[in-house]
């Protein structure tokens, strides 16, 4: 997610639409979706997806805080 598209971002919203990946661009509480993700269909967690998951998670916490 960005807070805002810049001029130069067609190769990687292409690049995004191509491998499934969504992308949204705004602030919160208006946030719009540039390129739709693809569905995943049966999928599992692995320890790594946990992972990603908890340091995007605290990155995000450090973010919010004053």
């Amino acid at each position: 997610m960005t807070r805002q598209l810049l001029p130069a971002v067609d190769m990687a919203l292409s690049k995004a639409f191509w491998y499934g990946i969504g992308v949204m661009a705004g602030e919160a509480g208006s946030v719009q979706t540039v390129v739709e993700p693809e569905p995943l269909g049966d999928w599992r967690p692995t320890p790594a997806w946990w992972q990603f998951c908890e340091r995007i998670y605290g990155q995000l916490r450090r973010a919010e805080l004053p």
